[in-house]
């Protein structure tokens, strides 16, 4: 906008703003207050008003009781004055029109009328009599105003006595004077108030005034000059009567606005002059001045070179100023120019010589560096100019159209983070899997795309054969545990939706572990395969058979729904198990012990059928070591019993919780770095002694607590204690670090960091470790991971317990804040023999080196187990083999003496 025309803006706003200013002064705060002034000016016309009225009265009073107190009128009220009324009251009486009296009544004792004189017409005369009347015979003196028809009266009604004796009344005398137009006009000469013959309408009451026996009621009217008023007494009966319609003339508010007009029109010519001097002065001053100096600034802009000096005399000292702070701006602009050139060359070094792919894109390639071109195998002069889609050839239709979109909405300016996975073919031919990051970035105000790209092929490779390890047991074949309960639940929501039944089968072969312990873990494989194969040659394909750990198998029966079928179904697996198993030199006879639950009967989850399916096998299994033979037992009644112990446990944990914490106490175990058998840290373990069943395993109570909720207090205890215990051993020069369980419900919790944050004072933090395990992390991802990012914010460590016993995605799994990876104890226990869990726990431990995190095996145990995790890379680990858990005291003593390889560990 040029100057003219901001001038004239600027001038037309301070010219509105002027204008409505008085506009608003005048009607908010002089409307107001000449109201105020309006209002006193009607409240004293009125109390003027009011104050005449009163002094007639007390007139019209004073004439009655000076003609009442005559011997002349007694007399004749007696009749012994007949020549009274000639004499006194003759209508040319020059006394009586000096009076101001327009009539006089006379009444005897009994009330009645023997003299009436009216100076208004017979009809006035008539109602002035009647009214009268009922005055009288009310039988007391009286003064005020009264209506006879449309007419109001002054009156006052007097005894009638003798001069200067004592005397009963002969009657009453009346006298009044009739209030019209002209009686009140002669009161209000040289006001505001003017009144009318006729009734007038009225509308908004805007106040009311009220003094003694007289009101005063103020209307609108339709012009606002003027408002419209009544006037009313309050009569001798104590009746409002109104007196007469009138107009108040707003002469205060006419002049008011008088002066408003002739001030708005003076700033109207004020304004007009002043804008006409400064709109010159400004034209020569400022206007053509300036228009020099932005003439040279184009030219700088067009030529895009910096002279030396566009300074001049512009003729005034402030477009001077300007022009030379502009001249200081082009110099710093030409040096910025200088040292962006250096630091583009110091981007491209840094570029070029980092591992990380990097690129800058719009629709097509504007940038790669040697990284990238490492990657892909194509060189700078094959990508630069390319469309981005030259990438995209690998993946779905789906995902490449949700990365084009990405692209044209970071091109029209929208800053946005993305990630997500592709797999590109290289130059070469082969196959690569790339993580990309891209942000938006603007160059010269241009948006345009930056991606980061890094080959993550060999986690994928790893990520991939992890899974194989976990869904697939690599001895026999079947389906893992993990994915045997992953087939089971895909079961149960296609059963539950048919209203159909199926069979659980959870068995164990008996005395198995005669068969490692004696002829080893190599024999004992193989009885594992061949049971495998007669397994799978039992049943149908239709039929589900996993390897559930161990010695211990899994079968999914889906195809039968009675059960003398499924009984018909285990005769022949015992006929196949039962049949002797040859082996080298040896032959081994088998039996077997099944449990069997139903669903939906026995449950309506993975978890509770395969709980309640294994209850029902070692029922089977307690009758087997009795009858020597192969058994089964479906799931009963027994669970009844069960259940209620368990209720009854329930309630004496709450109790304990609530009235005895002391009947809880922590025992430590220590985690050991494996090469110098330091003590990394102690793992907190809680225990619980029973008023009522003495100790109670942790196995059997801590389950009851998470299906409870009650695990939240229990941790709370367990935190409590190990503060304390840190506090204790921290005054004795003792530090160490404690780590605690966290149970998934906990984890799942909103408010569990704010919860631990409370628990965990702020010296203590870095002293602290949690234990969370693998699975619950995957069920709310992102989540998971702001949750994990506050904890290590805070200080505290997080291990990633049960390592190997879910599915992780490695893709995330490299996204969690994690310090450690625990290795479950299931992969350790059979290990170096056990050549399956060999190959997981190595990968785990090479998992854990890719990801930059510490590796810790649960479940020493062996000397053999030790020698092993220490030649695989394992940091830490923990277990039997070094110490059992211990009580405080205890442990304080492992403490400070520690481990050495030469010494029997307990």
């Amino acid at each position: 906008m040029s100057i003219r025309r901001q001038l004239i803006l600027i001038f037309s706003i301070i010219f509105l703003v002027g204008f409505l200013a008085t506009t608003i002064i005048f009607n908010g705060f002089l409307v107001k207050r000449l109201k105020e002034i309006e209002l006193f000016s009607i409240k004293r016309e009125f109390a003027t008003l009011s104050q005449f009225l009163d002094n007639h009265i007390r007139y019209i009073s004073s004439v009655a009781e000076n003609e009442a107190y005559w011997d002349n009128i007694y007399n004749f009220v007696n009749g012994k004055n007949p020549e009274f009324v000639k004499k006194n009251f003759d209508p040319e009486n020059e006394t009586l029109k000096n009076l101001g009296i327009d009539f006089f009544v006379v009444f005897n004792k009994n009330s009645e009328i023997l003299f009436n004189r009216c100076i208004q017409n017979r009809k006035i005369c008539k109602k002035i009599g009647s009214v009268s009347t009922k005055i009288v015979k009310n039988g007391n003196e009286k003064t005020g105003f009264i209506r006879a028809g449309n007419y109001l009266f002054s009156i006052s009604v007097k005894y009638i006595l003798p001069t200067n004796e004592l005397k009963e009344p002969a009657g009453f005398l009346v006298v009044g004077k009739l209030i019209d137009k002209n009686f009140f006009n002669s009161l209000l000469k040289d006001s505001y108030f003017e009144v009318k013959n006729e009734k007038l309408t009225l509308k908004k009451n805007v106040f009311t005034l009220k003094e003694g026996k007289y009101i005063l009621s103020i209307f609108d009217s339709e012009n606002d000059s003027r408002y419209v008023f009544r006037f009313s007494v309050q009569d001798i009966f104590g009746k409002i009567q109104p007196a007469f319609d009138g107009i108040i003339h707003r002469v205060i508010w006419e002049n008011a606005k008088t002066t408003l007009l002739i001030f708005q029109i003076f700033l109207i010519a004020i304004f007009t002059g002043l804008f006409i001097v400064t709109f010159y002065s400004m034209e020569k001053l400022v206007s053509e001045p300036i228009n020099r100096l932005i003439r040279k600034i184009k030219r700088i802009k067009t030529e895009k070179d910096f002279p030396e000096d566009i300074s001049e005399d512009y003729g005034s000292k402030d477009i001077n100023l300007l022009s030379s702070e502009i001249q200081e701006m082009v110099n710093r602009i030409n040096e910025l120019f200088q040292q962006l050139s250096e630091k583009n060359q110091i981007f491209k070094v840094i570029a070029e010589n980092t591992p990380i792919g990097i690129y800058i894109f719009s629709h097509k390639f504007e940038f790669i560096n040697r990284a990238f071109e490492k990657i892909s195998g194509y060189s700078k002069e094959e990508i630069l100019g390319k469309d981005v889609s030259i990438f995209l050839t690998e993946v779905d239709e789906k995902t490449k159209n949700r990365i084009l979109e990405a692209i044209d909405r970071r091109l029209k300016g929208e800053q946005f983070r993305n990630e997500f996975q592709i797999d590109i073919k290289t130059k070469d031919g082969k196959r690569k899997t790339v993580l990309i990051i891209a942000n938006t970035i603007f160059i010269s105000g241009k948006p345009y795309g930056l991606g980061i790209a890094i080959d993550i092929t060999e986690i994928k490779n790893l990520e991939k054969r992890l899974i194989e390890l976990i869904e697939k047991d690599s001895l026999t074949g079947l389906y893992s545990r993990y994915a045997f309960t992953n087939k089971l639940r895909e079961f149960i929501d296609l059963y539950s939706r048919d209203g159909k039944i199926f069979f659980l089968l959870f068995l164990d072969l008996n005395n198995f572990k005669k068969i490692n312990d004696s002829f080893g873990h190599a024999i004992g494989d193989k009885v594992l395969q061949i049971i495998a194969e007669r397994l799978k040659s039992s049943f149908r394909k239709t039929d589900i058979i996993g390897r559930l750990g161990g010695d211990e198998f899994g079968i999914l029966i889906t195809t039968y729904s009675k059960f003398d079928d499924i009984k018909e179904i285990i005769k022949k697996l015992f006929w196949e198990i039962e049949k002797p198993v040859k082996i080298e030199n040896s032959v081994f006879n088998l039996t077997t012990s099944v449990g069997v639950a139903v669903f939906p009967e026995d449950g309506t989850d993975a978890e509770t059928l395969l709980k309640r399916a294994d209850i029902a096998m070692y029922q089977a299994k307690e009758l087997s070591r009795e009858t020597g033979k192969s058994e089964v037992m479906f799931f009963s009644k027994e669970l009844e019993r069960k259940i209620k112990q368990k209720i009854e446990v329930e309630g004496e944990l709450k109790k304990a919780i609530e009235n005895n914490p002391e009947e809880f106490y922590l025992e430590y175990q220590p985690i050991v770095d494996l090469k110098t058998l330091k003590i990394e840290k102690l793992e907190a373990l809680i225990r619980w002694n029973s008023s009522k069943f003495g100790k109670v395993y942790p196995d059997f109570f801590i389950p009851i607590a998470e299906e409870t909720g009650m695990i939240k207090d229990i941790t709370d205890i367990v935190i409590d204690k190990a503060v304390s215990q840190l506090q204790e051993w921290k005054s004795k020069g003792i530090e160490t670090k404690i780590s605690v369980n966290i149970s998934p419900s906990e984890f799942k919790d909103k408010n569990f960091v704010d919860r631990i944050k409370t628990k965990i004072p702020e010296e203590f933090r870095n002293y602290f470790a949690l234990e969370i395990t693998e699975n619950v992390l995957f069920e709310h991802t992102q989540s998971s991971i702001d949750k994990l990012k506050q904890l290590t914010d805070l200080g505290i460590e997080i291990l990633l317990d049960d390592f190997g016993t879910g599915y992780s995605s490695l893709t995330y799994l490299k996204k969690f804040p994690i310090t450690t990876l625990k290795i479950d104890r299931a992969f350790v226990k059979d290990i170096p023999d056990d050549k399956e869990n060999r190959g997981i726990v190595m990968t785990i431990i090479k998992l854990a080196r890719l990801l930059v995190v510490r590796s810790l095996a649960e479940g020493i145990e062996t000397k053999e187990q030790l020698i092993f995790l220490r030649k695989s890379g394992c940091q830490y680990g923990q277990g039997y083999y070094f110490s059992k858990p211990k009580n405080a005291s205890e442990i304080e003593k492992v403490l400070k003496k520690g481990f050495t390889d030469h010494e029997q560990f307990d």
